[in-house]
């Protein structure tokens, strides 16, 4: 066999958008599985260069590669294709949709340019996470190798084996957000990063306490001032789950003769303080609307 032959490789696999490849004689490089140009001289193809069957594989797997010209096919020859070195991180948690404060184990995959397992990245790797907001004094943590909780932002030793950082117990990459957020989780170790991240959304727990705010907070006496009351969970996040009517009792100010500090309810009817007072809740925030559900007169100075 002398001259150009269409050649037909194949048994080798993709991985993300990166193809197994093997040069024409003219040096481009055709995808498995479609024909190959390829010059042989005796019977024989050499690669000259780049040119006449240069091989990529792009997959961490073993193969056997096959060629087929025509009705000829050849032997199997098994390949075993090696990771690259760590270019980048991928992150997985057990749940994207955690509640606040709860512990969510994440793992961390180094991987090498193609989206492999970058299995040489092994041991200790101090690890920066970033993304998630605090509220309060809550602040978003991940516990390192030995289960200590750090704060977003600081470098966390985690344990790597085969390229992968798992955790065990509460140790080595269990992570709690405190703010109600959809945030993007984002790991590096000041070479290689996780690009856009991980996208997480924190639900909050359910209502604790109420919040308290108003349209001012030094109203002139017999004012009208607005009140806004705000269910929130134990971090001080909005309890969206507390909706609906609920018996509000206010407390506080004093009365000066006949005139009592009052709020208005829902339907508007003007209710002293110390008695309960209903008001409609929607997505844990009550609200006035016109001269209803939270109007506050105060009259003692």
């Amino acid at each position: 066999m002398s001259g150009q032959v269409p050649v037909t490789f194949s048994g080798a696999h993709s991985i993300g958008p990166n193809n197994p490849t093997v040069t024409s004689r003219s040096g481009v490089a055709n995808q498995f599985g479609t024909a190959t140009m390829l010059s042989f001289n005796n019977g024989v193809s050499t690669v000259s260069g780049s040119n006449n069957g240069v091989m990529t594989l792009y997959k961490v797997e073993t193969v056997p590669i096959t060629a087929t010209a025509g009705t000829a096919t050849s032997n199997a020859v098994s390949v075993t294709v090696s990771p690259a070195s760590a270019h980048g991180f991928s992150i997985a948690a057990a749940t994207t949709t955690p509640a606040a404060g709860a512990q969510d184990n994440l793992t961390i995959t180094a991987l090498d340019t193609y989206g492999n397992t970058a299995s040489g990245y092994t041991g200790s790797h101090g690890i920066t996470f970033a993304g998630a907001n605090s509220i309060g004094a809550n602040n978003p943590t991940v516990t390192n190798s030995s289960g200590t909780a750090i704060a977003f932002g600081g470098s966390i030793s985690l344990g790597f084996a085969s390229g992968v950082a798992s955790v065990f117990g509460t140790s080595n990459g269990a992570m709690k957000l405190y703010k109600a957020e959809t945030a993007s989780i984002t790991a590096t170790d000041g070479t290689i990063n996780s690009g856009a991240g991980l996208s997480v959304t924190v639900s909050p727990l359910s209502a604790s306490a109420l919040s308290l705010s108003a349209a001012s907070t030094t109203p002139t006496a017999g004012a009208a001032d607005n009140l806004t009351t705000k269910a929130v969970d134990p971090y001080g996040n909005t309890a969206t789950t507390y909706t609906g009517t609920h018996q509000v009792t206010f407390g506080g100010p004093h009365g000066i003769g006949a005139n009592q500090p009052t709020v208005t309810n829902q339907g508007g009817g003007t209710v002293q303080f110390g008695a309960p007072v209903a008001l409609t809740f929607t997505s844990g925030v009550a609200s006035v609307s016109g001269t209803q559900n939270g109007v506050m007169k105060l009259y003692k100075a």
